[in-house]
């Protein structure tokens, strides 16, 4: 029994002189970490003021203009800021993301050719890493003319979108538009605004 309670007592004296050792360790620890992070000033403040944008990085304007009778254009202005980039409609590429015009009921107006740049611009071409072949960036702002021949006299309403993919933000951004014919008078209309 002697040897038992001796046992005991030297097994409860090591496990104190443990404590207090490793006591000491975390002390130390915490003056070092004190004297640290004295030292280390942020000189930024809260990050959330700088990742949260304050605007679209870019505009779309919309309007009809009248060619002939029956023949009009739909000019589709994009203002682009912030570094804002996309794919060309003219990317030589199949993309998922580039610049696209989508209309849903072609029986009551009918496109007549492809999306035409009012003004040329010079496009950057970048390597495209997944495909190893080049695609076109848009970078700057840009002014489209698609035309189309009105099939009815009639009011009507027809709606369209407006697609791409939005860079550096890589987040895809529909902008659905309606063309309105009202005693034959056209307007269009970005939807949702």
């Amino acid at each position: 029994m002697n040897r038992f309670i001796i046992f005991l007592l030297l097994l409860t004296g090591l496990s104190c002189h443990n404590v207090k050792q490793n006591t000491e360790l975390a002390l130390n620890k915490n003056r070092a970490i004190e004297e640290t992070t004295e030292e280390v000033k942020p000189e930024y403040g809260p990050m959330f003021k700088a990742t949260i944008p304050t605007r679209n990085p870019y505009e779309v304007g919309l309007k009809i203009e009248s060619i002939e009778d029956q023949t009009h254009a739909l000019i589709i202005d994009i203002k682009l800021f912030d570094g804002a980039h996309y794919i060309s409609p003219f990317s030589e590429i199949e993309n998922k993301g580039r610049f696209t015009l989508n209309i849903k009921d072609e029986n009551l107006l009918n496109l007549i050719g492809g999306l035409a740049e009012i003004e040329d611009s010079t496009e950057n071409d970048d390597l495209y890493p997944l495909v190893n072949d080049s695609k076109n960036w848009i970078n700057i702002s840009k002014t489209y003319k698609q035309p189309f021949l009105l099939n009815t006299e009639k009011d009507f309403k027809v709606q369209g979108v407006i697609q791409f993919t939005l860079e550096p933000r890589n987040t895809r951004e529909y902008i659905p538009f309606s063309i309105t014919s009202k005693n034959s008078k056209l307007e269009v209309m970005i939807d949702g605004c």
